[in-house]
């Protein structure tokens, strides 16, 4: 198979998922060799490193989705965090400097990766997979750190930051007519903004006037975003 990059055209379905299998079974005899024989001793990083270059390789040389998303997965492995959305929420670990940082740094790269991809057309189809995983990453390890500094005066920063991702993903999204990502950076910037406005809101030491407001905010709020998303979502199919 030549190497290329860009799309290769797949030789069927049989070999793709034999080549998955394959790298599946990979990862499986470098976690046995590790269990039974011990074979990397105490130096886990590399347990990992290994199995993500090799992954890495395979995705690229075979222009394979799934082997990639592999890979990607292995990478946060690699940094000892976890990459996939739902994990990102169900672990809530989130009380450490050392692993907020961690995940905004990964975050951050996947979306360099995904930015270079397309701007020297290196496998520029792989973008998808690298924004996915970096828009979750770095989304979510920006409002741990503003929850992690709720009680500093900086914490809405980290909002603005948001703020500022949703809004370059926002027009990343309508650049390349992506509904997906589209939606993303409204959600998240709607969250960013609620939490703006209610640090504005608390303000006040009114608390049964700050209630009042939040009451008429949050069904305003909820009906402009509805209202914006389907114009926005009529605007990507008109272009």
């Amino acid at each position: 198979m030549a190497f290329s990059w860009f799309k290769v055209a797949s030789r069927g379905h049989v070999y793709d998922y034999v080549l998955l299998l394959g790298t599946l079974t990979l990862l499986t005899f470098t976690a046995y060799l590790q269990y039974q024989y011990n074979v990397f001793g105490t130096s886990y990083g590399l347990a990992t490193f290994l199995p993500m270059v090799a992954l890495f390789f395979i995705a690229y040389y075979f222009d394979h989705l799934g082997v990639l998303n592999l890979a990607i997965v292995n990478l946060a492995v690699w940094l000892g965090v976890s990459v996939t959305p739902k994990q990102l929420l169900i672990a809530s670990n989130y009380n450490s400097e050392t692993i907020i940082y961690t995940y905004l740094a990964l975050g951050l790269f996947l979306l360099l990766l995904a930015f270079l991809t397309t701007r020297y057309q290196i496998k520029p189809h792989f973008k998808f997979s690298y924004q996915h995983y970096g828009v979750h990453t770095s989304f979510i390890a920006l409002f741990s750190a503003y929850f992690y500094y709720d009680q500093k005066g900086i914490a809405f920063l980290w909002l603005i930051g948001v703020i500022l991702l949703a809004f370059l993903l926002y027009k990343d999204a309508l650049k390349h007519k992506s509904f997906y990502f589209l939606l993303l950076a409204l959600l998240y910037g709607y969250f960013a903004t609620s939490c703006l406005i209610e640090l504005l809101f608390s303000v006040s030491d009114n608390a049964g006037g700050t209630f009042v407001l939040m009451l008429i905010y949050v069904p305003f709020s909820v009906g402009g975003f509805i209202y914006l998303l389907k114009q926005l979502s009529h605007k990507i199919k008109a272009v």
